[in-house]
């Protein structure tokens, strides 16, 4: 599982739930967590403070 995904469902959250926290379309989010697209700079520091993590948490894949 990404390591977003596990930790989006960590904090109890639904894919659309954390696009509208963002500001981005739920697709973003999906295509993100199945590793198609990555999220830039500024996005992955909006990511970590929502999911309570370190950027480095987002950076690592799960294997």
């Amino acid at each position: 599982m990404h390591a977003l995904k596990r930790l989006r469902l960590k904090r109890g959250l639904t894919q659309e739930e954390l696009a509208d926290i963002l500001h981005v379309n739920r697709t973003t989010v999906t295509l993100w967590e199945n590793g198609t697209n990555k999220p830039r700079a500024n996005m992955l520091v909006k990511l970590s403070k929502v999911l309570r993590c370190k950027v480095d948490d987002l950076l690592c894949s799960d294997t």
